[in-house]
């Protein structure tokens, strides 16, 4: 091997490792973060500090101490329960298992800590990016104060655990908050005056409501169903500001909010009134039932969209009810509906899928088991789709007017067809090896094929025939 040769493979070597270097994506680390307002804080101010955590992995269970100089900022009231939200990472809600406010000794200036242990309780454990509490601490210094808030890596490590108990590698990242002023800028002249603000809930559950004047937050209360709470009073400039509350409603799973302008002239009481807001009534749903057309009681398994639901036993002849099934009024409204069945006459098991349009409450679904005998198949048709089915042949299915043909003397008494003009057609499925005929001219068909494989063969024969001549 020449020089000029080896030279050629280490270019092409490098080339390749560059290459993948390029497209093997690097690891992105765990990052916990305080995060302090943006905005300026004023003497007699509250506002709410986050545990923001990014790139999360399988995470179960954690605890973090946040130090900080109680003669500047302080937790609200002192109190831990109230002054503690639980955080949220992807969806998972991260509970709080224990809340402790208590001394910090290493530092002279910073002399509190709050502790959080936190647990997931999920099996699978939270992933994402999110937060894993909000803590809202109170202004307690004066102007130019300043402190500190800085988890504590001495006396009690902060560390986030995975569902396998193992320690997830993190960065955690500290914050601190300047006290600007004695109060809120004023306008040069401007008269002030104390306005006191209360909360009332209409909404038939207890709520935790924010409070927040001219855009910035003030305090958060629980508010008990149908009661009125004094949030505090509030020294503001004469003229407009605007009120706004903010709450979290569970029975809707949404977050509402109101807002206020009340022009400020002297001594002011405002009261803030939430929404009521009760859990939608109005659901879409699909009431489905199962007729037994065969001659044999049968163990009929039903499955929506996909998912398995139930199975049920139903004697020959009898319609079984499977029970109601919701469906989220933002889904499509298009869902499948299938059924499987094994016959002891045929020794075969068969499934039935039909598609069926659901946009009004508790529309009903109603299916047949046909009848299947040892040499063919008995079915009626589960829909009256619009436009017409075509088979394969290109003819309409079922009668001259459109509508689908019944078996005489098929019991149908009782049971409600699907007939909505929306529903598409059904397909029928044998799970097993044995020929099926079609619902109409099955049998006609397959003696057309028969007759086709034995011209060939005839045809074939006297090719044959005439080559030897």
């Amino acid at each position: 091997m020449n020089a000029k040769t080896i030279k050629s493979g280490a270019a092409i070597a490098a080339i390749l490792i560059a290459t993948i270097a390029s497209i093997v994506p690097t690891a992105v680390g765990t990052t916990v973060s305080i995060v302090c307002p943006e905005s300026e804080l004023f003497e007699g101010d509250t506002f709410k500090v986050t545990i923001e955590v990014d790139d999360v992995e399988d995470l179960d269970s954690g605890q973090f101490n946040i130090y900080f100089n109680s003669k500047v900022v302080d937790i609200v009231d002192g109190n831990c329960d109230k002054a503690v939200e639980a955080g949220n990472i992807g969806g998972t809600e991260i509970p709080i298992d224990k809340c402790e406010i208590r001394g910090y000794f290493p530092s002279w200036t910073e002399d509190k800590k709050v502790g959080i242990l936190f647990n997931t309780q999920s099996v699978s454990g939270a992933e994402g990016s999110g937060n894993l509490a909000t803590i809202s601490f109170e202004v307690t210094g004066t102007t130019g104060d300043r402190s500190v808030l800085n988890f504590d890596h001495e006396e009690d490590p902060p560390r986030l655990v995975d569902a396998e108990s193992n320690k997830i590698n993190t960065t955690w990242i500290d914050c601190n908050v300047t006290i600007s002023g004695t109060s809120e800028p004023t306008s040069p002249g401007a008269q002030k005056h104390t306005v006191t603000v209360y909360v009332k809930n209409r909404d038939d559950d207890s709520l935790n409501i924010e409070l927040h004047i001219d855009g910035t937050y003030k305090a958060n209360e629980k508010v008990s169903k149908d009661k009125k709470e004094k949030y505090s009073s509030y020294t503001l400039d004469e003229g407009a500001h605007t009120f706004m509350i903010k709450w979290y409603d569970s029975d809707t799973d949404r977050w509402y909010e109101t807002t206020e302008e009340h022009v400020i002239s002297g001594e002011t009481t405002v009261t803030l009134v939430t929404d009521e807001h009760i859990e939608d009534d109005y659901e879409i749903s699909a009431c489905v039932y199962m007729k037994n057309l065969d001659d044999d009681d049968l163990d009929v398994y039903l499955y929506v969209d996909s998912d398995y639901e139930m199975h049920m036993s139903i004697s020959s002849g009898e319609t079984g009810e499977y029970g109601k099934y919701e469906f989220e009024d933002d889904e499509d409204t298009m869902h499948l509906f299938k059924i499987e069945w094994y016959d002891p006459d045929t020794g075969t098991e068969y499934e039935k899928i039909t598609t069926v349009y659901i946009t009004d409450e508790e529309e009903v679904v109603t299916m047949h088991v046909d009848k299947h005998i040892e040499h063919g198949i008995i079915s009626i048709p589960e829909v009256a789709p619009s436009p017409k089915p075509m088979q394969t042949d290109g003819k309409p299915d079922g009668k001259p007017d459109g509508k689908p043909s019944t078996p005489a003397g098929a019991d149908t008494a009782g049971v409600t067809d699907i007939a909505d003009a929306d529903a598409t057609e059904v397909t029928e499925i044998r799970t097993s090896t044995i020929l099926a005929t079609t619902r109409d001219g099955g049998s006609e068909n397959s003696i057309s094929a028969v007759c086709i494989l034995i011209a060939s063969v005839a045809l074939l024969f006297a090719l044959m025939q005439f080559k030897r001549s």
